[in-house]
């Protein structure tokens, strides 16, 4: 992968949503990763696991994108439904632009918005940022914490699929190494 790689900033956990705030600033983590479980719940490795990439770059970043590619399909409604109707654990991983997730103008960010608090009540979430070491070492949390190899089926989605730099390719990748079923829905986004 050719993410891009950045020390820690401190800095980086006030930008987010008034409801992700506080934990976010009470588990900012030491050193240079930015990625840090957040909030943890109990985990069933019985069950099928949905790993939510980077949610609030569902709504200015992929506007961006579906004003430039006019034909192009918006793919938060389906993802939006995925969640809701998800019968297995969860994990989300926060990211850049998690403050846009309180812009609930239009129907597509309603979706995202209440999509991600869901995800917030039910199931766990880490603050893992757009870059590479960060999303590597939160896959390496989702194996350990919450025992992702033991699942059935892991399915991971949010933003980006790009193979060559998407964040969603990037988490896939890492699970895939330990994981016995990892998909990426054909709805995901791709920039290219």
């Amino acid at each position: 992968m050719t993410l891009p790689s950045r020390p820690f900033d401190p800095a980086a956990l006030h930008d987010h949503h008034e409801q992700y705030v506080a934990p976010c600033a009470a588990n900012r983590p030491a050193g240079a990763l930015l990625t840090k479980p957040v909030m943890t719940r109990q985990v069933d490795p019985a069950l099928d696991l949905l790993v939510m990439v980077h949610p609030g770059s569902l709504i200015g970043p992929y506007e961006m994108f579906l004003e430039a590619v006019p034909d192009a399909m918006d793919a938060r409604p389906a993802i939006a439904a995925l969640a809701a109707t998800w019968p297995g654990d969860t994990v989300m991983l926060l990211g850049d632009f998690t403050d846009q997730l309180a812009w609930r103008d239009t129907p597509g960010r309603l979706a995202v918005a209440e999509m991600s608090a869901r995800l917030w009540e039910r199931g766990s979430t880490l603050f893992a940022p757009a870059f590479a070491e960060d999303l590597a070492d939160a896959s390496g949390w989702i194996v350990r914490n919450m025992a992702a190899a033991a699942r059935p089926r892991v399915v991971v989605t949010g933003i980006w699929a790009d193979l060559s730099d998407g964040c969603v390719a990037e988490v896939a990748g890492s699970l895939r190494r330990y994981c016995k079923r990892v998909e990426i829905p054909d709805f995901t986004p791709c920039a290219r």
